[in-house]
C-alpha cells in the first residue's frame, strides 16, 4: 500500500492495470456465455423500456458494447470488468473521503480485488457487476453529500449525483433502494450537525426528480404490461402472487440460514473476517467517527434483510454482495494505520536482541489486520489465477465435477447440431422457428446459433411457460416481436426444431403431425406439422 504522495498515482495504475489485465483474460479466454449472460444477450436484441425480470439496464449496456465490438463472448462481458473499475475508484474516494488519507483510497481498491466474489463478478456479465458499481457511486455522493452539508456548503451536485447513481443502478437490480434506509437513519443521527436549508431542500428535489427520471422507463414498461415485476419479485421471495410455483408439501429446511452464511463466507474469503473486524473496530470506537459508521449504516439493511430472508426460503448467495462493499472501503480506511502500526512493531522488535516470538504463525510480530490482510490478497491471487486456468482445471481428474463448466460448455456443440439440423429441414427462403423447454437454454442456443448463422439463424424462444415452469421475458415479446410467440399463426403446418424434453412433454402441450428425436443425448428433436398449443 502507497506510504507516500504518490498514493493517487499508485491508485490509478492499480485501477487500470486491473482493468487491463481483465480484458486480456476475456479476450483469450475459451469459455462461451453462462445461461444468465446469453439471456441478457438475447435481451440487447430485443431493446424495451424493462423486461420481466429486471430493468433494462444490462441489456443496453450488451447492445452498446456489442455494437462497438460485435458478439464475441468478451464484447459481452466487457462491460462487467469496466464495472469493476467503476467501483474500485468509488470505493476509493469514498474512503479517502472517510479517513482524510488518501492511501486509504489504494487500500479499498486492492481490498476490493480480494474478495472472491468481486474477483469473479467484474468477469463475468450478469447485472451484478454494474449494480454494484451504481451502488457503490451512490454511497460515495451520499457521503460527499453529508460532508458538504455539514460544512455549510451547497450539497446540490452530490445530491444530483445520488439520485442519478441510484436510479441507474434500480434499472440493473430493484435492490439498490435497500441503500437509502442505511442513508436515511445515518442521517437522523446526525441531524444536529447537518445543515438543512432551503438550497438543501432544492438540491434533494433535484435529486429525487433525476431518480424518477432513470427510472422511469421500468414504471412505463410495467404499467404497460400489469406490472409482471412484482409477481417475479414476490416468487424469489416465496410470497403469495408469486410467478414460482411451490411444491406441495415443501418442508421448511433449518439449513437455509447457515447455507446462507456459508454462502456468504466463501464469497468474502479472508477479507470478511477484516469487514468484521472494520464492524466491530467502528462501533467499539469512543467517540465514534462519523464517516466510519456511515460506512456500516449503508451496509447493514441489505445484509439484515436477505439474512432475515434466508431464514425462510432458500436465498440466493449473491442478493447480499453490494452491502460488502462499504465495509471494503472501512477496511481501506483503516488500513494505512493499521499497517503503519504493524510495520513499527517489525521495527522495534529487530532492534530487540532477543526477538522472542511474537506473530501468530511466524515468530516475527503480527497482528490481526496484518493477518488478514496478507491472507486476503493471497486469496484474490489464488482466485483470479483459478479463473484464468479454469479450462486446465476442467480436465484435471476430479475436478472436473467439481468445477462447474457445464454450464459454460457443451451449447456450442449442440447449436453445431442444430444449425445443421436447421439446414437440413429449410431451405433458403423457409423461416424456421426453434423452440426450448427453459428459457436458459433456448437464450444460448439464440446466441450460439447466431455466432454460427449469423442473420440466417432461427427465431428461437422459450415455451417453459407452456410446459408448466416459470415465466419469462420470452413471453412478454409477442407484442412487439410476434415471431417469437408460439400461438403466432405463421408457424402452423411448420417444422419446430425442439431443445430440451422429449416427446411426451412436448405433446402434452402442443400438437404436432410427427415427431422424431434426432438426438436423444443433445435432447434434439423435431416436430413435423406443427398445430399450435393443444386446448387445457
Amino acid at each position: 500500500m502507497a506510504r507516500d504522495g504518490n498514493s493517487e498515482r499508485t491508485l490509478w495504475l492499480l485501477i487500470f492495470g486491473v482493468l487491463a489485465a481483465r480484458i486480456v483474460l476475456l479476450v483469450t479466454s475459451p469459455l462461451g456465455l453462462a445461461a444468465d449472460e446469453a439471456h441478457y444477450w438475447d435481451w440487447s436484441r430485443h431493446l424495451d423500456l424493462s423486461y420481466y425480470s429486471k430493468g433494462p439496464g444490462v441489456a443496453w449496456v450488451i447492445w452498446l458494447s456489442t455494437a462497438i465490438f460485435g458478439h464475441a463472448e468478451w464484447a459481452v462481458r466487457v462491460p462487467g470488468a469496466i464495472s469493476g473499475a467503476v467501483s474500485m475508484l468509488a470505493l476509493a474516494r469514498l474512503a479517502q473521503l472517510v479517513a482524510g488519507d488518501r492511501r486509504s483510497g489504494a487500500g479499498a481498491a486492492i481490498a476490493f480485488c480480494c474478495a472472491p466474489v468481486f474477483v469473479i463478478a467484474p468477469m463475468i456479465m450478469t447485472i451484478d457487476g454494474p449494480y454494484v458499481a451504481c451502488w457503490s457511486v451512490s454511497a460515495w455522493a451520499a457521503f460527499a453529500m453529508f460532508c458538504r452539508l455539514e460544512a455549510r456548503r451547497s450539497a446540490v451536485g452530490p445530491m444530483l449525483a445520488l439520485g442519478l447513481a441510484l436510479g441507474i443502478g434500480f434499472l440493473f437490480k430493484y435492490t439498490i433502494l435497500l441503500l437509502p434506509p442505511g442513508v436515511l437513519v445515518y442521517a437522523l443521527l446526525r441531524r444536529k450537525s447537518i445543515g438543512w436549508n432551503a438550497r438543501a431542500s432544492v438540491g434533494a428535489l433535484v435529486g429525487f426528480a433525476a431518480f424518477m427520471l432513470a427510472i422511469s422507463p421500468v414504471l412505463i414498461w410495467n404499467h404497460q404490461q400489469g406490472w409482471p415485476t412484482v409477481s417475479h419479485l414476490l416468487g424469489h421471495l416465496g410470497a403469495p402472487g408469486g410467478d414460482m410455483a411451490h411444491a406441495e408439501g415443501e418442508v421448511y429446511n433449518p439449513l437455509w440460514p447457515l447455507m446462507f452464511l456459508g454462502a456468504q463466507i466463501g464469497f468474502t474469503g479472508p477479507m470478511g473476517v477484516l469487514m468484521v473486524w472494520a464492524v466491530v473496530r467502528a462501533a467499539r470506537s469512543r467517540p465514534r467517527r462519523s464517516g466510519e459508521m456511515f460506512l456500516v449504516h449503508c451496509a447493514a439493511p441489505i445484509l439484515v434483510f436477505y439474512f432475515a430472508i434466508a431464514c425462510f426460503i432458500e436465498a440466493e448467495a449473491n442478493w447480499a454482495m453490494a452491502g460488502y462493499t462499504t465495509l471494503i472501503a472501512l477496511v481501506g480506511v483503516y488500513g494505512p494505520r493499521e499497517l503503519d502500526r504493524h510495520r513499527a512493531m517489525v521495527r522495534a522488535w529487530l532492534e530487540d536482541p532477543d526477538r522472542p516470538k511474537r506473530g501468530l504463525l511466524r515468530r516475527k510480530p503480527e497482528t490481526v489486520f496484518q493477518f488478514g490482510w496478507h491472507w486476503s490478497i493471497g486469496t484474490g491471487v489464488v482466485v483470479a489465477s483459478g479463473y484464468a486456468l479454469l479450462p486446465l482445471l476442467d480436465r484435471v481428474p476430479l475436478l472436473d465435477d467439481v468445477i462447474p463448466l457445464h454450464r459454460i460448455a457443451g451449447a456450442g456443440d449442440r447449436a453445431a447440431v442444430l444449425a445443421e439440423q436447421v439446414r437440413t429441414h429449410h431451405d433458403e427462403t423457409a423461416e424456421a422457428l426453434v423452440m426450448a423447454d427453459r428459457y436458459t437454454k433456448a437464450s444460448l442456443m439464440a446466441y450460439e446459433l447466431f455466432r454460427i448463422m449469423g442473420e440466417d439463424a432461427p427465431v428461437v424462444t422459450s415455451a417453459a411457460s407452456r410446459l408448466g415452469d416459470r415465466r419469462s421475458s420470452y413471453d412478454t415479446w409477442s407484442m412487439r416481436w410476434p415471431e417469437t410467440d408460439v400461438r403466432n399463426p405463421r408457424w402452423l403446418g411448420t417444422t419446430v426444431h425442439l431443445v430440451g424434453g422429449g416427446e411426451q412433454l412436448w405433446s402434452s402441450a402442443f400438437s404436432f403431425d410427427a415427431f422424431e428425436v434426432l438426438d436423444e443425448e443433445m435432447g434434439l428433436s423435431v416436430g413435423f406439422g406443427y398445430g399450435g398449443l393443444r386446448e387445457p
